[in-house]
């Protein structure tokens, strides 16, 4: 049986850079997700960043599709697949935090979040 090299399937220099620049995005999404599991807590991430690059990232993915640009399209489908994780980790660990108190609470609670406290 013979083996099929990198280097038969015609992939061009540039994509090589393209396919390990996406696996490294992709991985730092991943140790970010892994660490907001572990901690269940995200406060330090911010709702605007999220929404902001997750944006960015769907429209490489358009981008990636009207291009015919297979390794742009799925490596930003799959960031954007772990942006989307992140989000609802974020939103999970974010309720959880409220008791099912009255809004009185909730407001007690917010004034005394040191994560919110500006710097």
């Amino acid at each position: 049986m013979d083996t099929l090299l990198l280097w038969e399937w015609n992939i061009p220099g540039e994509s090589i850079f393209a396919i390990v620049g996406a696996v490294l995005f992709s991985a730092s999404y991943i140790s970010q997700i892994v660490r907001v599991y572990r901690r269940k807590r995200a406060e330090d991430i911010s709702w605007w960043f999220l929404f902001i690059i997750s944006a960015a990232v769907f429209m490489y993915v358009v981008y990636g599709l009207t291009h015919k640009d297979y390794v742009l399209m799925v490596s930003y489908a799959v960031i954007l697949f772990l942006l989307l994780i992140l989000i609802n980790l974020k939103y999970r660990y974010h309720i959880s935090r409220f008791p099912k108190g009255d809004d009185e609470d909730r407001r007690i609670i917010a004034e005394h979040d040191v994560s919110r406290t500006p710097y």
